[in-house]
């Protein structure tokens, strides 16, 4: 009996460190997918505040394109303003310019009336 007890005890033991070494495995195993999740879910939040900043720059962003619009509309006004400005300064320069010039053709038509005949009444204008 103590021989056929030897091969039960060693069985036994063989059979409790494949057991054991399975569990370390196991262990392990367990351990490594726990990191594995503790690493997805940093991924996660990562992800989701790159996002969220992503979405906040892109709000930003149509901010200042909604300001630049707005801008290039006030400056556009501006321009026209001037434009028109401008215009009623050149017209009003024209306007005197062709006053001083109407003045010089009656002034230099003034001594040749001035030297012009006399008329029936004999009075110069």
């Amino acid at each position: 009996m103590s021989q056929a007890a030897k091969p039960d005890e060693q069985l036994a033991s063989h059979t409790l460190a494949y057991l054991r070494r399975i569990d370390r495995r196991q262990n392990e195993m367990v351990d490594l997918f726990v990191r594995q999740q503790e690493l997805i879910s940093r991924l996660d939040r990562d992800m989701r505040e790159g996002f969220t900043e992503i979405q906040r720059d892109i709000a930003g962003l149509r901010t200042d394109l909604a300001n630049l619009r707005r801008d290039v509309h006030e400056v556009r006004s501006d321009i026209v303003l001037l434009e028109n400005n401008v215009l009623n300064r050149v017209n009003a320069e024209y306007d005197l310019s062709s006053r001083i010039t109407q003045i010089e053709e009656r002034q230099l038509d003034l001594p040749e009336a001035a030297t012009a005949p006399d008329d029936e009444s004999g009075t110069q204008p």
